[in-house]
């Protein structure tokens, strides 16, 4: 994104209390644990293939039941 990262929103998102599941896509390996945020539900390495992300989207769906 030309003027915000994934996390920079994600974090934008957090501090404004929006509780939505967010999945997280990078280029790069990211170990999520290391950030305070809480809405951060899955991270996917890209390239992905689409079924993985439909595992992805599926296990946070179901978290959220």
């Amino acid at each position: 994104m030309p003027q915000m990262s994934g996390l920079q929103i994600a974090e934008k998102l957090s501090n404004e209390e929006i509780a939505i599941p967010i999945i997280l896509m990078s280029g790069f390996d990211i170990d999520t644990r290391s950030f305070s945020l809480n809405n951060i539900e899955e991270t996917v390495i890209k390239p992905v293939n689409i079924n993985q992300l439909k595992k992805s989207i599926n296990k946070v769906l179901k978290k959220k039941r």
